[in-house]
């Protein structure tokens, strides 16, 4: 029995270990994606303030800028809601967006259809700048509206590292082999918990604590591995969008 102690007390360490590594990992998933989810917040709020102060004061222009404002606003909004839907498995009926009544009817039709909504905007946005500095709505230097550019690049790049997340699941291998070993470790540990106790009630104790710890610590990490979804676990990506709308709107 000393032996076999041995080898089930050395099993349940290794797995143990395995189980610790998958959850610190699902957890810098999780992490990591919301992080970056909240630095493409920053970097596009912070272009479209930027942006909108330096718009111009002149009074013949005022209707231009208004125009203007409005258009980029919804751009903006269009363009956060496309990046989160890019990684999320979010029904598109709760991605709620800001007014898009001065877009082109035609262009919204083409960017329901079209695939990589998120980079079909953002070139939008773009050549809206690029119009606008033309008609002196933004009438700024290139060098100074090369930083708007600049985070707006930064967003996107954020938004494909958020794909990487989202695409790439934990290797499933490695998944296998430890729902092999909890199932194993599930079938023999009430038999050798038998077998050192003498007390049933210790015994269906200690079997009941050492199995439910440790599927638990598997299941936790299965259920935030991927955090983009609509599961109560998953980030808030409705809520994270409407926090976004407020926000332009206040500008």
């Amino acid at each position: 029995l000393t032996r076999v102690s041995n080898v089930w007390s050395s099993f349940t360490f290794i797995l143990g270990v395995l189980i610790v590594f998958r959850t610190n990992q699902a957890y810098a998933r999780f992490w990591e994606g919301a992080t970056l989810l909240q630095q493409v917040r920053g970097e596009w709020y912070n272009a479209s303030s930027s942006l909108l102060a330096f718009t111009s004061s002149k009074a013949e222009k005022r209707e231009q800028v208004r125009a203007f404002e409005r258009q980029f606003i919804c751009l903006m909004s269009m363009l956060y809601c496309a990046g989160l839907q890019t990684v999320a498995l979010v029904a598109d009926e709760k991605m709620e967006i800001i007014e898009n009544k001065s877009i082109d009817p035609k262009a919204l039709s083409f960017l329901r259809t079209g695939v990589d909504r998120c980079e079909v905007v953002l070139q939008w946005v773009q050549r809206l700048i690029v119009n606008a500095m033309d008609a002196e709505v933004v009438p700024i230097a290139p060098p100074v509206l090369s930083r708007v550019f600049q985070e707006l690049s930064r967003g996107i790049v954020n938004i494909h590292n958020v794909r990487k997340i989202a695409e790439i699941p934990f290797p499933f291998p490695y998944t296998q082999m430890l729902a092999m070993m909890l199932m194993f470790q599930t079938l023999l540990t009430p038999v050798l918990t038998a077998a050192f106790t003498h007390s049933p009630i210790w015994a269906s104790t200690l079997t009941f604590f050492i199995v439910e710890a440790f599927w638990c610590m598997n299941y936790i990490a299965s259920e935030i591995e991927q955090p983009f979804g609509e599961d109560m676990n998953d980030l808030p990506i409705p809520d994270m969008l409407r926090d976004m709308n407020k926000s332009l709107l206040t500008l």
